[in-house]
């Protein structure tokens, strides 16, 4: 039945015979009362989503522009492509070409508004967006039963007036966002939340701040998690270092060829007062043999960040001039997981300095600036593997 597990690859042959078997099953319970009539191809389909379900799902991503990019769908409009960001929790698209209204989807009573770092001297942010929060049908990849993934009661936000997004919606690859940190930073404001005066810009000069809030919605790819069978919220991320990678949910995270379950895994910090973004405790890092350890990543609002969003890897201010001899090795050790010894990750700087994906952050402006970014070349090297159930992240070496 509907109800029974299946493992394994299930053929289209069995998919029929299963479904030949449910619809059987269901007339002979039902003998003392009729039974509405069953379309054959709709139990076919109820069969192979759960089927994919069990299996998880192998989402395909597309790069661009130092942009990891997966393909989203509203209802029966056309897919947009959005940027696959770690650093948020937020789905969000530009109002570029969208209808006035939405098919499958209904506006909620409540607002979206999301900053972006780096700060400036008066701790505005440079970029970010607010809008209406919607509730609908979301379409999540392309392709067969296994690489799309429909989200049917997804709550996301669209651009309004008061947004300024030049990273996001002006001369990039993507036309939106979609954000798969913790809850937390999925924040959410009344309808009657004035947030129309959040960004300004006066001649180019763009500054952003949203209100403080503690209010948060779940973000759809963690209500989606939540409905796997084990019910734990496991994802992950992988990226050749060319033209494709892959957002993988679920069973198949833990399944694919990509993952090595004697990875090192690192603990991740969710505890109260956490910002939500997957922040790492980085103990040190060493440059050749010199090792910098002055960082202090346990202060939430002092985060050392693991984010798809960022295209380099952003180090201290501090270690500036540690980059000017030329250096030919950099490490990262991070506190391990569950009493287990460091995360060591490993990168050559010899070809990442020549391409400009190593780069120096300035100093924190604001209480939230992060002191570190482990940005999108970590994924050329590495498949990291979230669970936001264990509050870890593990690191397979490609």
């Amino acid at each position: 039945g509907l109800n029974s597990p299946l493992s394994g690859p299930v053929e289209w042959e069995n998919m029929r015979s299963l479904c030949v078997l449910w619809l059987a099953s269901l007339q002979v319970q039902a003998a003392q009362s009729p039974l509405p009539r069953c379309d054959e191809d709709l139990s076919l389909s109820l069969l192979q989503a759960r089927a994919s379900a069990l299996k998880g799902y192998t989402l395909p991503l597309e790069y661009a522009s130092f942009r990891l990019l997966l393909r989203v769908s509203i209802g029966t409009l056309p897919a947009r492509v959005l940027l696959l960001d770690t650093g948020s929790s937020t789905v969000a698209f530009c109002n570029t070409s969208l209808p006035e209204t939405l098919p499958l989807s209904n506006q909620t009573g409540l607002k979206a508004c999301e900053q972006y770092g780096p700060t400036t001297p008066g701790d505005y942010f440079k970029d970010g967006y607010v809008g209406p929060f919607f509730q609908g049908e979301l379409t999540l990849g392309t392709g067969g039963a296994s690489s799309t993934l429909r989200i049917p009661d997804a709550r996301y936000a669209i651009f309004a007036a008061g947004s300024c997004a030049p990273h996001l919606c002006t001369g990039q690859p993507s036309e939106g966002i979609f954000g798969v940190a913790y809850r937390k930073r999925n924040k959410v404001y009344p309808a009657f939340a004035n947030l129309a005066s959040s960004c300004s810009n006066f001649a180019g000069d763009i500054e952003m701040l949203c209100p403080s809030t503690s209010a948060s919605l779940l973000p759809p790819l963690m209500q989606e998690l939540r409905m796997t069978p084990e019910g734990s919220e496991i994802f992950g991320v992988y990226w050749s270092g060319g033209s494709d990678g892959s957002l993988l949910l679920g069973p198949a995270a833990t399944q694919t060829a990509h993952f090595d379950p004697r990875a090192p895994t690192a603990r991740l910090d969710s505890g109260d007062g956490a910002s939500g973004w997957y922040n790492a405790n980085v103990m040190k890092i060493v440059i050749d043999d010199v090792e910098y350890s002055g960082l202090d990543c346990t202060k939430h609002a002092r985060a050392c960040i693991i984010d798809t969003g960022t295209p380099g890897l952003l180090l201290p201010y501090q270690l500036a001039s540690w980059l000017g001899g030329f250096p030919s090795k950099l490490q990262f050790y991070l506190e391990g997981a569950h009493h287990q010894p460091p995360v060591v990750l490993d990168f050559d700087l010899t070809t990442m300095t020549s391409v400009g994906t190593v780069q120096v952050m300035d100093p924190p402006k604001a209480m939230w600036d992060p002191l570190l970014v482990l940005g999108l070349p970590l994924w050329a090297h590495y498949y990291t593997l979230f669970n936001l159930t264990g509050d870890t992240v593990s690191f397979t070496r490609h």
